[in-house]
């Protein structure tokens, strides 16, 4: 028989994270439509979640990673989670918006934020850091057992979700522009050598007719 120590061991820690994760998408499918995303592709998103109204989908996507704790200090305005710069740079680059969880075991809440609009706001030097400590307000909480999405929440999803439409619609009309202009050059700049190529060759050709 195989000595237990030999054995792989799950450590507290994973065992708190992977029941937060658990609640959360519990949680989450009684107003979300939530798609797991499998530990071997994680690269800090738990989930995707899509905003249901009633039995039918919104189109509203955002991510979400969750945290665990065995039990938060709500005494304290804020509390804190450090997040590798890497992670981050993840969720800043993805289309939909990313909120982080903290699920707390002792009073089944969770505490979320927003983190890119706290990361936005520092200077650049945080880049050359290896993490960022995001700060999540304590105040900003919901229950395990609500049935609809906090209305904080939803509020943030919809705005960013109208950004991401305006930033496509001035990148479209950015092509547009480029089309357009491109189009101008050739009808004129192009188009005249074009004209002065032909006048060129004629008055080449009218050359050689009279040399003959």
């Amino acid at each position: 028989m195989t000595e237990i120590n030999n054995l792989p061991k799950r450590t507290k820690a994973q065992k708190v994270g992977e029941s937060a994760a658990d609640t959360l998408s519990a949680t989450f499918t009684e107003f979300c439509n939530v798609i797991p995303v499998p530990q071997s592709r994680d690269l800090g998103i738990d989930f995707i979640c899509e905003v249901m109204q009633d039995e039918y989908p919104t189109g509203l996507v955002f991510n979400a990673q969750c945290k665990g704790r065995s039990e938060v200090d709500d005494k304290n305005a804020l509390l804190s989670v450090q997040v590798k710069v890497t992670t981050i740079n993840y969720w800043l680059s993805q289309r939909s918006p990313t909120f982080l969880f903290v699920y707390d075991r002792q009073s089944e809440n969770f505490f979320w934020c927003f983190p890119s609009a706290y990361i936005l706001s520092l200077n650049k030097e945080w880049q050359s850091q290896q993490s960022v400590s995001i700060p999540i307000p304590v105040s900003s909480n919901f229950s395990r057992d609500i049935t609809e999405i906090p209305s904080v929440l939803l509020e943030v999803i919809k705005a960013e979700d109208l950004h991401q439409k305006i930033s496509d619609l001035r990148e479209e009309k950015e092509e547009l522009r480029w089309e357009y202009e491109a189009e101008l050059k050739y009808q004129t700049i192009d188009r005249y050598q074009e004209y002065w190529a032909d006048i060129m060759k004629d008055e080449w050709k009218s050359q050689m007719h009279n040399q003959e």
